[in-house]
């Protein structure tokens, strides 16, 4: 079973780099992060996960604290600059979570977030004439999330489903006289983590879908990160 889900999340990590490397998210000014998603045993004992990872959004760090049984507390944030595209956004959010056996655990999550994102792009119209788009926007989200996992001392995967309101309270953009935007984003992910006990190696994938309203702003139809996790518990 463990050289099984070895040989998986090996596969998902050549993916995973494939993407990184011939992604182009023609993205304005919304860049989902990955959702925290620290898969938490219920061992009854406190908990504290952290992660650092690289990838579309940027630089981004987690830290998951479960101070009681059944209790987490998850705060992240992350830091997008490249070339003339900037976005800083950080979250906070609380839920629960519980065992359906010794190796699938489930989590609750809700919270709020907030950021500012900007972009400056070269674009080619009908004609291939070449013009410059420019886009400022700052925005929170309201966010629900579930997970569901398996873990074991070595492996740990899961899938997520994030329900996110994002509403962009100021808007300006030199092609869309828009100056607020507000959607619904249904927001699957599915991640996975290798290594050591305390230390792993950990991959995820995030699929944004609008489910309502009309986005006046571009996003990227799917982000990818890699990084380390550590965890400590006493």
């Amino acid at each position: 079973m463990t050289n099984k889900f070895a040989y998986l999340i090996t596969n998902f990590v050549l993916i995973t780099v494939f993407a990184i490397i011939f992604s182009s998210c023609q993205t304005v000014l919304y860049t989902a992060n990955q959702p925290t998603v620290p898969l938490f045993n219920g061992d009854n004992k406190q908990q504290i996960k952290a992660e650092g990872t690289y990838g579309t959004a940027g630089i981004e760090t987690k830290i998951a604290y479960s101070p009681v049984n059944h209790l987490g507390i998850i705060v992240n944030g992350s830091f997008l600059t490249a070339n003339q595209k900037k976005q800083y956004f950080r979250e906070i959010g609380i839920g629960g979570y519980g065992k359906l056996d010794n190796s699938i655990v489930y989590e609750l999550y809700g919270g709020y977030g907030y950021g500012t994102s900007s972009d400056t792009a070269g674009l080619t119209d009908f004609f291939y004439s070449e013009f410059s788009r420019s886009s400022y926007g700052a925005f929170n989200r309201w966010f629900l999330q579930t997970n569901i996992g398996y873990v074991t001392k070595n492996f740990e995967g899961g899938f997520t489903m994030r329900f996110s309101n994002v509403k962009f309270t100021t808007l300006r953009d030199n092609y869309i006289p828009a100056t607020h935007s507000e959607c619904t984003f249904f927001e699957p992910s599915i991640v996975g983590k290798i290594g050591s006990e305390n230390l792993k190696f950990v991959t995820s994938m995030t699929f944004p879908i609008v489910m309502s309203g009309v986005p006046l702003f571009g996003f990227c139809t799917y982000t990818i990160s890699m990084g380390i996790q550590g965890a400590i518990s006493f």
